[in-house]
């Protein structure tokens, strides 16, 4: 009924789309790197602050890392007893300020604030200061 042609022809049409099935499925699985700024979706980062007797720098770091150009992130500062006024200091130039949590508590070391400080963070990610 069929020839030796249409056998070879279909023969072929099959090891031709097999190979295309193939190399496609190769082709899924490269690398790509991600993009967190696809469409203005970036994970948020918190910039953990722990400090301590910081009352004459804290204002200049402060403002330092607010001027970044990544769009979602927060600051949580964690006064950590402080002997001199960076608790004040703190809230006189950043009490209203949206980015800038100000958390206060007794001395208990800079790892302590650190931890309470990723307590309070809802972020994907954080930066330790």
């Amino acid at each position: 009924m069929f020839g030796w042609g249409f056998f070879v022809a279909f023969t072929l049409l099959v090891f031709i789309g097999d190979f295309l099935l193939i190399r496609r499925a190769y082709k899924v699985h490269e690398a790509v790197e991600p993009d967190f700024d696809f469409l203005g979706l970036q994970p948020k980062v918190s910039i953990l602050v722990p400090a301590y007797n910081e009352e004459v720098g804290i204002v200049a770091s402060i403002e330092s890392m607010l001027t970044q150009s990544y769009a979602n992130y927060d600051i949580i500062v964690v006064n950590d007893g402080s002997t001199d006024n960076t608790y004040q200091v703190l809230c006189d130039n950043f009490g209203d300020t949206p980015r800038v949590t100000i958390i206060n508590q007794v001395n208990a070391g800079k790892a302590n604030a650190l931890n309470v400080a990723a307590y309070y963070s809802d972020a994907r990610f954080l930066l330790c200061v």
